[in-house]
């Protein structure tokens, strides 16, 4: 049997899998036709990281965090803030040629 924390190692690794082979290509796309879709999911991940930290704050104020979901939280915050961060500096490729 799987364990639950597996399953959210699991989700962790499909998540930044769907980051890099989907959503990157489409923001790069976006960014070269000057649509700015990398601002968009810059915000939108960097504001999900900020949703997830309110959440470590009250589990670890009202001590009900087991080391396994603050574990799985910190991953999850790092991979948000990585990826909001890898977005927000995407730039258009041609106007970085010229």
């Amino acid at each position: 049997m799987i364990s639950k924390f597996k399953i959210f190692i699991l989700i962790i690794l499909i998540f930044n899998l769907f980051c890099y082979f989907i959503l990157l290509p489409y923001i790069q796309k976006s960014v070269n036709h000057h649509t700015g879709g990398s601002d968009f999911f810059s915000i939108f991940f960097n504001m999900v990281t900020l949703g997830i930290l309110a959440v470590i704050i009250s589990k670890l104020v009202n001590k009900t965090i087991t080391p396994k979901q603050y574990l799985f939280f910190s991953l999850l915050i790092i991979s948000f803030l990585s990826w909001g961060f890898i977005f927000y500096s995407i730039e258009c490729q041609l106007c970085k040629l010229n």
